[in-house]
């Protein structure tokens, strides 16, 4: 129950429709306990004792049903709408999050499992939320009102009847444990199927030419085949849960007809009727009770998942705001990261000057990229500290130095828009910045059917990968204010191409400071300085032809390129 406790931030600003329909149900409900006092004395014909005649008793059954028929409507529909208003805002607090926790936080989950997280667990709470509600504020108040009623009119014959209702709750419980064990297990084989399907979906060229396709469909069989097990367990768990409370209730029914039969000067007609038609009418409303659980546990797995990562803390974006007329000077020192317990940087100390081109160089996973990370801010440093300018990272605010940035990822991140709002990027679209940034990156409109305006598919899939690494460095231009960095971004262009590039960044952005990870020459004869970085640590320093002539580090990696490029 703490997890639809934790449901109420997002319940409290559409309060007034939960209200509505808890008075509907309200009414509906003294609605269906009247009828039934209605039915009695028409049976045993005493409304004449409260001065109704039998037109008096017809004229206020039809306006029983006709007012019940509208405080249902009323009630079904603000019920369903403030549960729908519940999940929209659960979506979008979700979305949030993923765009507000650590990138190291987000990293941690893939693609499919994070779509699992907005799109079927939002789904599932919201489901079993609105079918708690519909359970407990619809239902429970008519069996509350009927059973009210019940008592009213006899007693002892209802006290009877109702001696079934714990033998009802024990199987209830009983099942509840039983399908919340299978509910948490689906749970977490779906999001294992996400995360299969994710691991599919990248590398399905190295599938297709291992010839290994029928073993993974065996393997997504096996989890498919298992995630069906465990929703027929908890169907068989809600089916005989429910079967049981159906036979409990009729069962009393039987009775009824032998107490009326056997002690007619005890019970009249008119209590055996309104009884029968009470007990039917609570029947469905009961049965219905009885299967919450199978949505209610459902609701409590997929929210426990969900809080998970509300629960995560957001990224460190508060403290003094930067604002730089110029490029500010970057002085790392003794900065050490630590990623999995493993280290990724370890006691780097080095000075990115004002307007300079530095960069960085090693073999993949030598620590350049985590060092650009740390630059940036987007992951936080374990040991050592980050100047910019005159003041430290960590009290700075992030977001305003990140707005001094113009960043290249590796993985060219491409939105379904077009060419221009991708460059753009959601800021105001400056028709002469962006071509500036185009040219630079050597976009050119004429390469696509409707220029810039041409749309970009999901994933960018119309585009090869060398204009994505265009689009997206001409993105990273346009919003760069005083700080270029580029994280190996240009692998896919021709070494002619690459050098065109980076000529036309030192020409056209003459005081733009340039970071930049590498280990091609066509972008490293550019940089003013070299940092060569080798299990985390800086092994090396200078500029490309002092380096080279040194004949050790870089000297090395280049030497390994060349014999790659070779083979």
């Amino acid at each position: 129950m703490v997890i639809l406790l934790r449901l109420w931030v997002f319940a409290r600003p559409v309060i007034t429709l939960f209200l509505v329909a808890f008075l509907a149900s309200i009414g509906s409900g003294m609605i269906d306990a009247g009828f039934l006092a209605l039915v009695k004395i028409s049976i045993d014909r005493t409304y004449a004792d409260y001065h109704l005649s039998y037109h008096h008793i017809l004229l206020l059954l039809f306006i029983a049903i006709l007012a019940r028929t509208v405080f249902s409507i009323i009630a079904e529909l603000g019920v369903f709408r403030f549960g729908r208003k519940i999940v929209m805002g659960l979506r979008i607090a979700l979305y949030q999050q993923l765009v507000g926790i650590p990138v190291k936080d987000a990293e941690q989950h893939s693609t499919g499992e994070l779509a699992t997280k907005l799109i079927y667990h939002t789904e599932q709470l919201g489901n079993g939320f609105l079918s708690v509600l519909q359970s407990l504020l619809q239902e429970g108040v008519v069996v509350l009102a009927i059973t009210a009623a019940l008592f009213y009119i006899n007693w002892r014959l209802t006290l009877i009847l109702f001696l079934t209702y714990p033998i009802i709750g024990i199987s209830i419980k009983y099942a509840a444990v039983y399908m919340n064990k299978h509910q948490s297990a689906m749970q977490n084989n779906l999001e294992s199927i996400a995360h299969f399907v994710d691991e599919t979906r990248l590398g399905i060229k190295t599938i297709c030419m291992q010839n290994v396709s029928e073993k993974l469909k065996a393997i997504y069989q096996s989890m498919v085949q298992s995630n069906t097990l465990h929703q027929f367990k908890i169907n068989q768990a809600s089916t005989l849960s429910s079967a049981c409370s159906h036979f409990m209730v009729s069962l009393p029914i039987i009775g009824l007809i032998w107490l009326m039969l056997a002690f007619p000067k005890y019970v009249t007609q008119g209590d055996i009727a309104a009884i029968i038609i009470g007990m039917t009418r609570i029947y469905q409303p009961v049965k219905r009770i009885s299967k919450i659980n199978v949505d209610l546990q459902s609701a409590i797995v997929a929210g426990e998942s969900l809080f998970r990562w509300l629960d995560i803390h957001p990224e460190r974006l508060n403290g003094k705001v930067v604002e730089f007329k110029q490029p500010p000077k970057i002085v790392l020192k003794n900065v050490s990261m630590v990623r999995t317990e493993r280290p990724i940087l370890q006691h780097v100390s080095l000075t990115v000057e004002s307007g300079q081109i530095v960069a960085f160089a090693g073999e993949s996973g030598s620590g350049k990229s985590s060092l650009i990370l740390a630059i940036t801010g987007l992951v936080p440093v374990d040991k050592g500290r980050i100047r910019v300018g005159e003041n430290y990272l960590d009290q700075i605010n992030l977001s305003s130095w990140r707005h001094q940035i113009g960043y290249v990822d590796q993985i060219l991140p491409l939105f379904n828009l077009s060419i221009a709002e991708n460059i753009a990027f959601f800021k105001p679209l400056d028709v002469h910045k962006l071509k500036k940034a185009a040219y630079i990156a050597g976009l050119n409109e004429t390469d696509f059917e409707d220029g810039f305006e041409q749309m970009v598919d999901y994933g960018g899939h119309n585009l090869s990968n060398g204009q994505k690494q265009r689009i997206v460095l001409a993105r990273a231009i346009y919003h760069a204010n005083n700080i270029l960095i580029i994280d190996e971004a240009t692998s896919a262009l021709d070494q002619e191409t690459e050098s065109k590039v980076y000529r036309r960044i030192k020409e056209q952005l003459p005081e733009m400071t340039v970071i930049l990870t590498s280990h091609r020459p066509a972008g490293l004869q550019f940089a003013d300085r070299i940092y060569v970085i080798s299990k985390g640590r800086i092994v090396e320093q200078g500029d490309y032809e002092s380096l080279m002539k040194a004949n050790d580090h870089l000297a090395q990696i280049m030497e390994h390129r060349d014999n790659e490029s070779i083979t």
